[in-house]
C-alpha cells in the first residue's frame, strides 16, 4: 500500500508549487534582486552539480551490494541503450517539428540523451517496486553520462545535423576597446 501524505509531504509540495508560481511573476515583472541575493543565488546554483555527483556517490555506495550488484545488467543496459542513444534519435523529428533551432534544438537533444534520474530510484523505493533495477539503472546511467553527451554534441555538431536544425556553430560578439567585432 503507498504512504498516505504527511502534512510535512503536502508543505513540501505547496513550497515547490509556490516557486513554480512566483518564479515567472518576478521575471514576468523584470524586478530586479539586491546584489547580494543574486551572488547568494548563484553560488549555490554553481553547487548543485558536485553536491549531485557527491550524492550520487553515496547513492551508489550504499547501495551496491543490496541493489546494484545483483540487479539484471543485460536488461538495464538495454533500457539506458533505447534511453540515451533511441529516444535523442526519436527527439529530433520532434524538435524539427515544432521549429526548434540552433542552440535550443542542440540542448534538447541532449536532454533527451540525460540518464534516469535519483529520483525515480526514490519513488520505486517508496513503494517498493523495482528497486534494484532502478537503482542499477541510475548508477550505470550515470557512469555512461559524460561519454553519451560527448557522442551526442559530436553528433550534433556535423554538417547533416547542424543544416537540418540549424545548430550552425554559434558567434558572440567580442568588445575590442571602442570597437565591437564580430
Amino acid at each position: 500500500h503507498p504512504p498516505a501524505l504527511s502534512l510535512s509531504h503536502t508543505h513540501t509540495h505547496l513550497l515547490s508549487l509556490s516557486h513554480l508560481l512566483v518564479s515567472p511573476l518576478l521575471r514576468a515583472s523584470r524586478a530586479k534582486l539586491p546584489k547580494w541575493i543574486t551572488y547568494l543565488l548563484t553560488t549555490l546554483g554553481a553547487l548543485v552539480t558536485p553536491l549531485a555527483a557527491f550524492c550520487i556517490g553515496l547513492f551508489v555506495f550504499f547501495f551496491w551490494n543490496s541493489h546494484i550488484r545483483v540487479a539484471p545488467w543485460r536488461s538495464i543496459l538495454t533500457h539506458l541503450f533505447f534511453k540515451m542513444m533511441l529516444l535523442p534519435l526519436i527527439a529530433i523529428p520532434c524538435i524539427q517539428a515544432f521549429g526548434i533551432k540552433g542552440e535550443e534544438a542542440e540542448i534538447a537533444v541532449i536532454i533527451a540523451s540525460l540518464p534516469i534520474a535519483l529520483a525515480s530510484f526514490t519513488i520505486t523505493q517508496q513503494y517498493h517496486v523495482g528497486e534494484a533495477t532502478m537503482a542499477a539503472g541510475v548508477a550505470g546511467g550515470t557512469l555512461l553520462m559524460v561519454p553519451v553527451s560527448l557522442f551526442w554534441t559530436w553528433v550534433l555538431s556535423t554538417s547533416a545535423f547542424e543544416e537540418n536544425l540549424g545548430t550552425e556553430e554559434l558567434t558572440f560578439p567580442v568588445t575590442t576597446g571602442n570597437t565591437t567585432a564580430l
